[in-house]
């Protein structure tokens, strides 16, 4: 068994365990990390900025649609159209 299913970091009392441990060594509650956009975070590790236009790199790109695959289900009975 790997040491994370016992113990002080076993997932069901995580939260509770952590909160007292910092509790009993007098530690403040951490900050939480700031959210950053995917494009914001990807410039700063890439250094490109991903919603330019790829041809010219001054136009913006824009989400137009966001297309789902189909599903299958059981009423095909050879396979896909």
């Amino acid at each position: 068994m790997r040491i994370r299913h016992y113990g002080l970091f076993a997932n069901r009392q995580r939260r509770t365990k952590l909160a007292r441990c910092r509790e009993l060594l007098a530690q403040p509650e951490p900050k939480a990390p700031p959210k950053e956009s995917v494009a914001a975070m990807m410039r700063r590790v890439t250094g490109r900025d991903i919603l330019a236009c790829p041809h010219c790199g001054e136009g913006r790109l824009q989400v137009v649609a966001i297309l789902r695959p189909q599903r299958w289900t059981a009423h095909y009975a050879t396979g896909p159209p």
